[in-house]
């Protein structure tokens, strides 16, 4: 019989990125919302990608 520890780990695997392991929520309003996802789009980006980078720009 085959263990957890046996199978296969599924998701995407890491490609030369750090392990992302911390979750955090944050509340956005409407306007904002609207305005980030708008953004994505136009980049290309998922939300969880914009967010990481206007915070690297952020701390610089």
């Amino acid at each position: 019989m085959a263990t957890n520890d046996d199978k296969k780990k599924m998701g995407r695997p890491l490609t030369g990125m750090k392990k992302k392991d911390t979750r955090i929520g944050i509340r956005l309003d409407d306007d904002i919302l609207d305005k980030l996802n708008e953004y994505c789009q136009k980049k290309g980006l998922s939300k969880s990608d914009a967010i990481r980078k206007a915070i690297i720009e952020f701390i610089k």
